[in-house]
């Protein structure tokens, strides 16, 4: 078999074994990178557009499928606050982690932020897809927690192009509207509302 394919297959089994399938993208996910740490992904439809259309921001929660923002450091960069529908977190890991390769990605060095969903994410890390370095002065219990990681070449080429076209398929949304700036904040702080309130709730 092809090492690639393989590879692939790791991947998928290794997801497989969380509670929930892991979702990936397609032709109605659109990916919102506003900053170098930020990575929101969404629905886009009919309801969506008008919703950005019509600028109600508690209309747009339902359409958010996740987001991600890292804490940017000099040795590595840090998971600052992640949330997602059910199925979406795994995808939203590895764009971040294939979006700032080749540097290194950790999750967050504070105790009181790490979820059992996201012990469980970093803990089905294939080690054969990810590469990984020891955090000195590790915090955790968990060994997986006191690592940073950065994707390997393989998980690259299955997500990058996918990635791009996600954005694109963003941008072409936001093109369609004559305050295609005002559209896109809009969309930005409606993502990023829905990070927060989502974080509130977990904490």
């Amino acid at each position: 078999m092809d090492p690639f394919n393989s590879n692939l297959r790791k991947l998928e089994e290794a997801w497989g074994m969380l509670d929930e399938a892991m979702k990936d993208f397609d032709d109605n996910v659109g990916l919102l990178i506003p900053s170098t740490r930020e990575f929101y992904l969404y629905q886009i439809n009919n309801e969506s557009a008008q919703v950005i259309t019509d600028r109600r921001e508690e209309g747009f929660a339902p359409h958010v499928l996740g987001g991600l923002n890292i804490r940017l450091g000099s040795s590595f960069n840090e998971i600052d606050s992640v949330a997602a529908e059910k199925g979406w977190g795994p995808l939203l890991y590895y764009t971040a982690l294939v979006s700032t390769s080749p540097s290194f990605l950790a999750p967050t060095q504070d105790k009181s932020q790490v979820t059992d969903a996201a012990i469980k994410v970093w803990q089905k890390m294939p080690d054969n897809l990810i590469e990984k370095k020891p955090i000195e002065n590790p915090v955790h219990d968990f060994e997986e927690l006191n690592n940073s990681y950065k994707a390997s070449n393989v998980l690259v080429r299955k997500y990058k192009d996918s990635i791009e076209k996600a954005k694109k398929r963003h941008e072409s949304l936001i093109s369609n509207y004559e305050d295609s700036e005002e559209a896109n904040t809009f969309v930005w702080n409606a993502c990023a509302d829905y990070l927060d309130k989502k974080m509130g709730e977990i904490y």
